[in-house]
């Protein structure tokens, strides 16, 4: 008798896994198929439920520092402090040729060197 219950007890598990696995399905079917970008929250749920997935290891150091982190260079500094200033510029001055965008874009990287 203790056979028949664990034998009952492990298709009334596969029965839960098959059913599971028909409904999503179902709804994949339904979906139009594959999509781009992030899978819908059901069907991401259900794999997660399905899979098995190894432990996940934390590694010790200072937390947000990764080792090889790269430094921004001075003239990629400079460049991004004269593109908001251009870009303020802009917005007062609309009817701005690009000739004058050009000279003014000159004009703020010079004074950001001499700073």
């Amino acid at each position: 008798m203790d056979c028949i219950q664990k034998c009952l007890a492990e298709l009334y598990s596969n029965r839960d896994r098959i059913d599971e696995v028909i409904r999503s399905l179902e709804r994949y079917v339904a979906g139009e198929g594959p999509r781009r970008g992030r899978k819908p929250k059901w069907l991401a749920e259900t794999e997660i439920e399905t899979e098995q997935r190894e432990p996940v290891v934390v590694k010790k150091g200072k937390p947000g520092r990764r080792k090889g982190k790269r430094v921004m260079s001075e003239e990629g500094k400079l460049a991004i402090r004269a593109g908001v200033l251009l870009r303020n510029w802009k917005a007062s001055h609309t009817d701005a040729s690009d000739e004058e965008v050009a000279k003014q874009r000159e004009r703020f990287v010079q004074q950001l060197k001499r700073q």
